[in-house]
């Protein structure tokens, strides 16, 4: 008889738990748009974490809106959450475990139910340096940022957008 690991399916889980509730939770538009999505992104956020959100038109990206990561708040009832905010309308997103779509895109953030958190203190040589507490989050789109494809909508961090796009590379955002 063979040995088995006992490693949990975190993916797999994790999948089919977003899934479930996005289909308790959002509209029939959205779970339409969420069925369609295909493409699913897993990056570190940390406070002042810059997001872009973008389209592919005639042959350049066009940029649709900036997000700030602004806070992580935790609560033992309802989990973890991140506040978000929009640098166009200045409007504030909240990114919970339920699946939600952001505003104006086709693209749904969620806190992942296996949540990774990594901290980063300072330096014992240089203890001035800045901490920052890193967590995992969630963006599911129709496709791959790398693949272009026009009007369809994509989010990246902000290092990834500008070695996707070096005319990028030394904006302000």
């Amino acid at each position: 008889m063979g040995a088995t690991s006992g490693a949990i399916d975190k993916d797999g889980y994790e999948k089919q738990w977003a899934t479930a509730a996005a289909r308790q939770n959002l509209s029939q538009e959205d779970r339409l748009i969420w069925n369609e999505s295909r493409y699913t992104i897993r990056p570190y956020v940390y406070h002042d974490k810059i997001l872009i959100a973008w389209s592919y038109a005639n042959g350049e990206p066009v940029i649709k809106d900036i997000f700030t990561v602004q806070s992580v708040e935790v609560s033992f009832q309802d989990g973890v959450w991140l506040k978000l905010v929009s640098e166009v309308n200045r409007r504030e997103t909240i990114i919970t475990h339920t699946p939600r779509r952001l505003p104006d895109l086709k693209i749904f953030g969620w806190v992942p139910f296996f949540l990774e958190l990594r901290f980063a203190s300072a330096d014992w040589d240089n203890p001035a340096l800045a901490r920052s507490l890193r967590m995992s989050a969630c963006f599911k789109m129709m496709g791959k940022p790398d693949v272009f494809v026009a009007n369809q909508d994509f989010l990246t961090e902000l290092h990834v957008f500008r070695d996707m796009f070096p005319k990028y590379q030394h904006t302000r955002f």
